[in-house]
């Protein structure tokens, strides 16, 4: 069928702005009244709040932005420039042109520049690591007798970008190749027995040497595990020398054949010089490791190869749980998706050695696993995401956030790839056609045939464009940014110029593939991408959810990238999924044990929509407590206008959700990623830091009284409604009824302790049935006792770590108030309930965390995870020491010593005199970690701690010639030289590191004053002084 197509041949893409949409309008007050046409508060009252959808604003008004941020950004912009014309001009120009302050501040700044040291490579698997060395990665075997250089499985694959990049700072030739810099070292996995240890050097700053390479090194090989840029570029550069030795090679034996041998003598001294003028050009220092070790642990590494997997570019190693899951997906997606359950569930009973991946995903694979099988749609996704592991995480942590943005790039490359016409329009792109063709997008793919041919030249184009142009600004995706725009600009030109191209040759190459509706598919599959990639025409319209930057294409490496991106940032997701939910880490151990038809979730993100549902139009909608959560969507809330549409709640919901989603999108990068580092883990599962007297106390009360106080509040409203106990819900009536607050009362006045209330005050906030276990009535009392100990755990987690610390790093206070906002703004959900109203709301919050303002708080959370580390270590150390074959003492019960020697239990301990070493252990540990700590996030020299000389020898009078050998597990004197960077650290410090070991050893060392701490912490400072 003809359709008319849109005019898109001539749209314009670089210079469009990113797209500011009217979901992110309706999450200010501000843009509520800028998009009336209104000042942003002319008469200093506060704002009046009215509910916008896509309905009320046509897409003009989609560029509006905050003029105070629009001004704050000018004028720094207009600052820089002046001071960078001033500073090419030279000094007379600084002199007349710059104020004071300016010319002050570029003269910190060049000092500070000038005076900063460049910090080492991170050594990673360091116990796989024999030390620094120079090799040839261009010439075979090292240009001489060295093993045979291979390429590694688990490479990236090349990116075009960065080649380009490396190209040009190196010049012409090559002199501004950084061959010798620890900073652009490549990465060698070679043979240990092969090589001269002598010729390594544990320090990056050199002096570094060629590798002294032993006789049978020649037949061995080698594996070039990171630097293949570095490779490439140098064999580019050195090309011509390459042919031209070979040319003269020949000649030099035709001469020797001939006898001419001072011809040969001459042309083989030319050589020479030509190797010689090779070698800084194709030389590169290396970073060597044990081959063995470090293939195997790349093999065994999960994380190492999520990328690679998920991209399609290493096949999965036969019998291993990846390739047995790319066959099985496939089968299950030939199958259909009713069959996919069952299918998992019968081979999780065969005799397997797979049977716990199988059952875990039929548990909780949940609609993750449903998507990654119909992506097999495209062989190209045969190898997308087959670790049972990581579709378990992804499902639980991450897909009730970043599911509406993935599922709808799905959509847009299945409408490409299909025979749903393309939009009709006359003229430029309205609102009309932008609804028209989400309409389209979001129709069900059985209304549809999608062309596989089309699909896969698509994908395979989409794959290559993605590489040639993205690199490390993707992480920006979500955020305005101007690198990933450009970048952006780039691959949407690139694909759109080789799209035609690009289906016709994949025609030629296979036509028994291609039936007459492929064809057809084919020929409007270009006029649709360019609405979508050069218009990004969907984000203008209701249903498409929203980020402030236009998403590329799916396709393995795009999605790989973003999913790997987020699971980054899965605890502090969590953390914001818990601001919408009390008791989310009750739920946490129910999904995690597998009961997941026991939760209301089967992803922590999803409570952000379940909140959403549950509080639309409370205190609103008169028959709110009557009703369920669907009855209340399907409701009217606004009858609309001569310029709106009727608005339904769920209307207003999506909105909201979008809302959100979009405000988590934007601030992963700035605030959520960050805060990680800045804030403990919330406690979930067995993931539960040590306790106060007065927590322990605290939790002992809240399980204590939990069975009696909901029962309570069960009947209490059972008896108001005149409804059965087994029927009631919460929703009826949430508030903390008045008997049951006086039971409270009544418990805190006898036994001292006051804050019971206030936890299950939570409770008339919550968006669960908290009063009737879902397993029944009959487990009520034991429902309550894990489900309040949860909610205790969370308060007492929020009132010692959250709130003191979003006080100090004002950004993730500022990104609670601004979530909490966005919702309330909108009259539907105006008087929606969060649990947390204690947290601070601090003017003008950043947007961004500075980890260089917490360096302290940093240091101080990295400490505690080593020393964590260390103490469950020593501890399964003492106890395998401390059995009968080593050093254990047999210990007998008291009850046990009379009677029958038969009954007697013998149980081993530690023998007590190696008391004294083990707690000296734990000290000296406390204080490495600390220094470690220090070393990994303090730029600053002189708040960084120095190389000791007593851990160079060997303590006085100890005899060690009967005690096994450590030296080999132990670091070199110049390893911790080169890690503690000694030599810059001397000269910016005159002291040695006592201020530091005390630090290490001060329990409140960075720590943000805990209110409930009080007098215990006066108390306890107290004795450390004494």
């Amino acid at each position: 069928m003809d359709v008319d197509q849109p005019d898109v041949d001539n749209l314009e893409l670089r210079g469009t702005p990113p797209i500011v949409s009217t979901y992110q309008l309706a999450s200010f007050q501000t843009a509520h009244q800028q998009l009336l046409g209104q000042d942003a508060n002319p008469t200093g009252e506060e704002p009046s709040v009215k509910l916008f959808t896509l309905s009320h604003v046509s897409t003009t008004q989609l560029s509006i932005q905050d003029q105070s941020d629009e001004e704050l950004d000018a004028s720094q912009v207009q600052r820089a420039r002046r001071m960078l014309r001033a500073a090419k001009k030279g000094r007379q120009a600084i002199a007349n042109e710059l104020t004071r302050e300016e010319r002050r501040e570029m003269k910190e700044e060049r000092a500070q520049r000038l005076t900063a040291v460049t910090r080492p490579l991170d050594v990673q698997d360091r116990e796989f690591f024999l030390g620094y060395a120079l090799i040839d990665v261009v010439n075979p075997h090292d240009g001489g007798t060295g093993p045979q250089l291979l390429p590694s499985p688990y490479r990236r694959p090349f990116s075009n970008k960065q080649l380009r990049n490396l190209r040009a700072s190196a010049g012409k030739d090559g002199r501004g190749l950084r061959t010798t810099d620890h900073e652009h070292a490549i990465v060698i996995a070679a043979p240990a027995e092969c090589l001269d240890d002598a010729t390594l050097s544990p320090n990056p700053y050199g002096p570094h040497t060629r590798v002294h390479w032993h006789p049978n090194a020649l037949e061995d090989n080698m594996v070039l595990l990171a630097g293949a840029h570095q490779q490439k570029t140098s064999q580019d550069i050195t090309a011509e020398h390459a042919k031209e030795i070979i040319k003269l090679g020949a000649q030099a034996d035709k001469a020797k054949s001939k006898g001419n041998t001072r011809k040969a003598a001459q042309v083989e001294e030319v050589i020479e010089k030509m190797k010689k003028a090779m070698e800084p050009k194709v030389v590169w220092l290396a970073m060597i490791y044990d081959r063995d070790g470090i293939l195997e642990n790349r093999r065994q590494s999960g994380p190492a190869l999520l990328k690679l997997i998920t991209n399609n570019r290493v096949p999965p190693q036969p019998e291993t749980e990846e390739h047995e899951l790319s066959r099985v997906f496939r089968l299950a997606y030939e199958g259909g998706v009713p069959n996919t359950s069952r299918i998992l569930q019968y081979i999780s009973t065969l005799n397997s050695t797979r049977n716990d991946a199988y059952r875990r995903l039929e548990q909780r694979g949940g609609d993750f696993l449903a998507f990654v099988i119909g992506t097999r749609l495209s062989t190209l996704f045969d190898n997308f995401f087959t670790d049972s592991a990581k579709i378990v995480n992804v499902q639980s942590e991450l897909w009730g956030l970043i599911s509406p943005v993935l599922t709808f790039m799905w959509n847009q490359l299945l409408y490409v790839c299909s025979t749903l016409p393309v939009v009709e329009c006359e003229g430029p792109i309205t609102d009309d056609v932008c609804t028209r063709l989400v309409n389209l997008i979001s129709q069900s793919s059985s209304q549809r045939y999608i062309s596989r041919p089309v699909l896969d030249t698509v994908l395979t184009l989409a794959d290559a464009s993605f590489n040639e142009h993205f690199g490390g600004e993707f992480t920006r995706i979500g955020i305005e940014d101007e690198a990933y725009y450009q970048s952006y600009c780039d691959y949407a030109e690139d694909i759109m110029s080789s799209i035609r191209e690009a289906l016709r040759q994949a025609q030629v190459n296979d036509p028994a593939r291609w039936k007459a509706q492929d064809t057809a598919v084919a020929l409007h599959a270009p006029t649709k991408l360019r609405l979508l990639l050069m218009k990004h025409a969907v984000l203008h319209a209701p249903g498409a959810p929203i980020i402030d930057n236009p998403t590329p294409i799916f396709s393995p490496m795009s999605a790989a990238a973003i999913i790997d991106d987020w699971s980054g940032c899965a605890n502090g997701i969590f953390m914001v999924s818990s601001w919408f939910m009390p008791g989310l880490t009750h739920f946490h151990t129910v999904i995690t044990t597998g009961a997941v038809d026991k939760s209301p979730i089967t992803s922590y993100p999803a409570v952000i929509r379940l909140f959403l549902e549950y509080w639309l139009g409370f205190d609103i909608d008169d028959d709110w407590r009557k009703s369920t959560p669907a009855d209340i969507a399907d409701n009217l809330f606004d009858d609309g206008d001569e310029d709106g549409d009727p608005e339904l709640g769920k209307d207003i919901l999506e909105t909201v959700f979008s809302v959100l989603v979009q405000l988590l999108w934007r601030h992963r990068e700035t605030i959520i990623r960050p805060s990680q580092q800045l804030l403990p883990t919330i406690p979930r599962g067995k993931n539960l830091p040590t306790r106060t007297k007065s927590e322990v106390d605290l939790l002992q009360h809240v399980i204590n009284t939990a069975p009696q106080v909901l029962k309570q509040w069960l009947k209490a409203l059972a008896h108001s409604t005149s409804i059965q106990e087994k029927n009631i819900l919460p929703r009826l009536d949430p508030n903390l009824p008045d008997i049951v607050v006086q039971q409270i009362q009544k418990y805190q006045n006898e036994s001292g302790e006051t804050r019971l209330l206030n936890i299950y005050r939570t409770l008339e906030s919550s968006i669960v049935n908290f009063l009737v276990s879902s397993t029944g009535p009959s487990n009520n009392s034991k429902f309550y006792v894990h489900y309040m100990r949860s909610i205790a755990e969370e308060v007492v987690y929020y009132t010692n770590e959250f709130i003191p610390t979003s006080s100090v790093v004002t950004p993730i206070a500022g990104l609670y108030q601004e979530l909490v906002h966005a919702v309330q703004s909108f009259p539907a959900f105006e008087h929606a309930r969060f649990w947390l109203p204690q947290v601070p709301n601090p003017p003008n919050a950043p947007k961004l965390i500075e980890p260089g303002q917490y360096m302290d708080l940093i240091v101080r959370n990295d400490r505690n995870v080593k020393v964590k580390n260390f103490n469950a270590a020593l501890l399964a150390f003492v106890k395998r020491i401390g059995r009968p074959d080593c050093l254990g003492v047999s210990t007998v019960p008291p009850e046990n010593t009379l009677g029958d020697e038969s009954s007697v239990v013998v149980d081993y301990k530690l023998h007590r005199g190696v008391r004294d070493a083990l707690y000296h252990i734990h000290q000296q540990a406390q204080v490495v970690a600390h220094h470690l700590s220090v070393l990994d996030h303090c730029a600053d020299p002189a708040r960084r701690p120095v190389v000791e000389e007593e851990w160079e020898h060997h303590e006085p009078g100890r005899d060690e010639t009967k005690a096994p050998s450590f030296e080999a597990a132990l670091c070199s004197i110049d390893d911790l030289i080169a890690h503690y960077q000694d030599q810059e650290t001397r000269q910016a410090r005159e002291i040695g590191n006592e201020e530091i070991d005390e630090e290490a050893l001060d329990p409140d060392f960075g720590r943000i004053p805990r209110p409930d701490r009080g007098e215990e912490e006066v108390a306890r400072k107290r004795r450390r002084v004494e």
